[in-house]
């Protein structure tokens, strides 16, 4: 029986997001459990600036495909080509836990920055998940 079969991976393309996507690829293939690598779009342009700016930057549509190509583009250059693509738009901090259930994931591997004064009271993307997903969560960290 495996330990883990379906890892998530969200990244914001972060270099603790390259770190999480290596030792989730490195599980994976130990484990034989499958990917699914989640990027998550928290911002569209407001209206008003959104109308300054040519349609092809500043429509939703536009937004979410630069997203796909850079995940894409992000997915490959991480050799991790075999594995699902997922775009989500909305609070990542949720939207990670949302797509976690949703997919039946039993382990996110996610990178985390080191918090310090406001950020540290706010709370991170990567403690709100670990306090909030109903699987396990591994976080990487840069040194």
């Amino acid at each position: 029986m495996a330990l883990y079969k379906h890892i998530l991976v969200p990244t914001d393309f972060s270099q603790t997001s390259c770190l999480a996507a290596a030792r989730a690829k490195g599980l994976a293939e130990s484990l034989g459990a499958k990917i699914t690598v989640l990027h998550v779009i928290d911002y569209f342009p407001p209206g008003h600036i959104a109308a300054e700016l040519p349609a092809s930057l500043a429509s939703k549509d536009a937004v979410i495909n630069r997203a796909r190509k850079t995940l894409s583009e992000w997915v490959e250059n991480h050799k991790l080509g075999d594995y699902k693509q997922q775009i989500e738009a909305g609070s990542p901090k949720s939207e990670i836990v949302t797509a976690a259930n949703d997919l039946t994931v039993d382990l996110i591997v996610m990178g985390t920055h080191g918090q310090t004064g406001l950020s540290r009271l706010i709370g991170s993307t990567a403690n709100s998940v670990i306090h909030h997903a109903e699987c396990d969560v591994l976080t990487t960290r840069m040194t």
